[in-house]
């Protein structure tokens, strides 16, 4: 799920589409966050 997060972050940049980076950067960040407040990290 990680992997492709990248992936589809990357994709948006190679298109040239900021809003949909910056959409998937957003996915991903919550993501991170939430995986890291489950381990008991954060």
């Amino acid at each position: 799920k990680m992997i492709k997060g990248h992936e589809d972050i990357a994709e948006a940049i190679l298109k040239g589409d900021p809003r949909l980076a910056a959409e998937h950067m957003a996915q991903h960040f919550d993501k991170s966050v939430k995986a890291l407040l489950d381990a008991g990290i954060a």
